[in-house]
């Protein structure tokens, strides 16, 4: 983790209207940006559009994960830092809670009481050139419990031929997404790797595969594309019967930067989240 700019000057706020309390609570919010002396603009359609960031120094995310989701593609676009002030029920990256919004603000303002969380995002291109950035996964799966058949390399290498429900391809913060729920395993989000996930292979030998981040997935698929769905983020951004070849990689080029509590530790979150056994820690320690 790294120190935030000292000053944040124009600050964007996507809002997610499901979310009750979170208009309200941008509201607030952009009174005390404005009181000294910010510029607040607000947001509130998901995913956010890239132009919607443009000369944005912070953007505050009102909703939840799914919420900071939504605006990935725009801020790594233009290396604008997130803050998630959670209204939904996991927060793994929107942590920040909302009832201490008001009360910690003013000093994220100046570039007190966060820290900087660099994650690596995910860059999928489909065979027509179209270009998508996510932060947890891609996610390719078959429509009504058909089996897909996916050749998956990595640079010159054969890494398998995939027959299963689907396959996951996600980034060690996606790792605790639906890569989790598929028995892939959890990976701390600062790991420089990738990991392979099939969703119910076929045969019991398939296994999910953590990669180096340098990794260049191509994915090629030999079932029929009308029984493929794509989705980057939980977005359908692709049309199946043209998009492959898929390849997917870390984008060095972008990083996703996430603003955290100063005592944040991933490991907190996951006892917490995950309602795993133990003593739970009072105070967050850092990790």
């Amino acid at each position: 983790m790294s120190t935030p700019p000292l000053h944040f000057q124009r600050i964007a706020f996507a809002v997610n209207p499901s979310k009750q309390g979170a208009a309200d609570l941008a509201f607030e919010l952009e009174g005390i940006a404005r009181e000294r002396g910010r510029e607040a603009i607000r947001v509130d359609s998901f995913p956010v559009e890239r132009e919607a960031l443009e000369g944005v120094d912070l953007c505050c995310v009102l909703g939840g994960d799914g919420s900071i989701l939504g605006v990935v593609d725009a801020a790594a676009h233009h290396a604008v830092p997130v803050l998630g002030f959670n209204f939904g029920r996991l927060g793994f990256m929107a942590n920040f809670d909302a009832r201490e919004a008001t009360k910690v603000f003013p000093g994220i303002l100046d570039g007190h009481g966060c820290m900087v969380d660099h994650r690596s995002v995910l860059e999928v291109t489909d065979a027509s050139g179209l270009r998508v950035l996510g932060l947890n996964d891609l996610v390719i799966k078959t429509t009504f419990s058909h089996l897909v058949h996916l050749e998956v390399r990595s640079g010159t290498n054969d890494v398998n031929d995939y027959y299963a429900d689907g396959l996951i391809v996600a980034t060690p913060t996606g790792s605790t997404a639906y890569n989790v729920a598929a028995g892939g395993p959890i990976i701390h989000p600062r790991a420089p790797v990738l990991v392979l996930t099939p969703v119910s292979p076929h045969t019991l030998s398939t296994r999910a595969i953590v990669l180096e981040e340098t990794a260049e997935l191509e994915i090629r698929l030999r079932s029929e594309a009308s029984q493929i769905q794509i989705a980057v983020d939980g977005r359908a951004v692709f049309e199946p019967g043209r998009a492959f070849p898929l390849k997917a990689t870390v984008c060095r080029a972008r990083r996703f930067a996430l603003l955290q509590h100063p005592d944040y530790s991933h490991f907190h979150i996951l006892r917490q989240k995950l309602q795993w056994s133990g003593s739970v820690p009072s105070r967050l320690s850092p990790g």
